[in-house]
């Protein structure tokens, strides 16, 4: 039967790839530097293939090592969150909710649902993980996160998908630009405009370049960016326009752009995901709850403030929960 990597291979490697040197490693494992490298050894004749090149009294990873360290960062990772529950759990009695969300929700509409939650149930302990869409579901279904949000409907055996917030995609704007007269703005009017892309990996710009191509409009892309809430601040700077979900445009309403719905109506969703027949389900529903509550009241706000004449007028409304 062939070796395998014991968890103290794994611990070994993590040192060094992290302190870069077999004594710096000793130091954090609490050993002798011949035991590290004597460790090392042993991985690498595990795995068939070396793992660090020795130059100049450091360890250089070669690419394999690099690759292994990827691996090793998500086994690291679940450790990190088990021993800060159980630091959580020696301090007080509670439960833990691990949210895996995309950053504009996790910006916006989560951190007033938890506040809301959070008022009802003191002894719940939050992990907020800004992910992508993809990222959220994949942390569902590896257990790693007990709720995940994302732009994306999905169908996948045993993860439930259930609808939190829909509302129009926005177009915002530099303060000052020409189509800021304009109640809406047509998808003619993007033509040759300077646009900052919005990120591939949430769908929205597939469905957003699809209905362009098909009327034969054309972009002059300067740029993109992963997360919606960035491209608004690129737009601030002037260097071009965009086009994002409710959640990234809700958070620039008193910033220096104009924001207005894209016409005709392109919907941006946001999804809940969990495990189907999760026995955390009452916690989960209590929560959505909340985050059901708080979506709504955003729409609302952001629905009126589109509904003015085109003046900019953010103080004329106050935020939810704001008094």
């Amino acid at each position: 039967m062939r070796r395998q990597l014991r968890f103290r291979h794994i611990e070994g490697l993590q040192a060094i790839l992290s302190s870069g040197t077999a004594t710096g490693a000793a130091a954090m494992m609490n050993v002798t530097q011949p035991a590290v490298t004597q460790l090392i050894k042993e991985a690498e004749d595990i795995v068939g293939y070396t793992l660090f090149d020795r130059r100049g009294g450091r360890l250089s990873p070669t690419n394999e090592a690099r690759l292994l360290y990827e691996e090793i960062h998500r086994c690291y990772t679940g450790i990190e969150h088990i021993n800060a529950f159980c630091d959580k759990l020696r301090a007080e009695k509670g439960h833990s909710l691990v949210l895996a969300a995309v950053p504009s929700l996790a910006l916006s509409i989560l951190p007033k649902a938890l506040a809301s939650y959070h008022r009802q149930d003191r002894g719940t302990y939050f992990k907020v993980m800004p992910r992508h869409s993809n990222d959220a579901l994949e942390q569902v279904g590896s257990q790693k996160g007990d709720i995940g949000f994302g732009t994306r409907e999905v169908r996948v055996p045993g993860i439930t998908c259930s609808l939190i917030s829909s509302f129009p995609l926005l177009a915002v704007l530099p303060a000052g630009h020409e189509l800021a007269a304009k109640e809406q703005v047509a998808l003619e009017d993007f033509q040759g405009e300077r646009f900052i892309r919005m990120s591939p990996s949430e769908g929205l710009n597939d469905v957003f370049t699809e209905m362009l191509d098909e009327r034969g409009i054309e972009l002059t892309p300067v740029g993109e960016s992963p997360m919606a809430t960035v491209g608004c601040a690129l737009v601030e700077s002037g260097i071009g326009i965009t086009a994002v979900d409710h959640c990234a445009a809700y958070l620039f309403l008193d910033r220096d752009v104009v924001i207005r719905p894209i016409a005709p109506r392109i919907t941006s969703t946001y999804y809940a995901y969990w495990l189907t027949r999760n026995i955390r389900e009452r916690v989960i529903d209590r929560f959505l709850g909340h985050l059901r509550t708080e979506a709504a009241q955003y729409e609302q706000h952001l629905q009126e403030w589109l509904r003015k004449d085109g003046r900019r007028l953010p103080c004329a409304i106050s935020r939810p929960g704001d008094a």
